[in-house]
């Protein structure tokens, strides 16, 4: 029962990176910008961040969903780009 908690935890907030992204007001919705912050995470995020290793475990973890919901989201965020890029 402990186990189906704990992964139905972790699958609630896989992908969550594009998410945030999607959210973010000023720098968000930035092209595959979730996927690109895992990116940063699995290269610098134990250095830079107060979390260590658990920062590179949820970048590796969250690595596919969010790319999977960043690719979904495309259309949307090449709005956006769009739109930004006029400013």
């Amino acid at each position: 029962m402990r186990f189906m908690r704990v992964a139905f935890l972790a699958l609630s907030l896989a992908g969550c990176s594009a998410f945030a992204d999607m959210g973010a007001e000023k720098d968000g919705q930035r092209i595959y910008g979730g996927t690109r912050y895992n990116v940063w995470l699995l290269s610098k995020g134990a250095d830079q961040t107060h979390a260590g290793g658990f920062a590179v475990l949820w970048g590796f973890f969250d690595f596919p969903f969010s790319l999977a919901f960043d690719t979904v989201f495309l259309p949307v965020t090449l709005i956006f780009a769009i739109a930004r890029s006029g400013e």
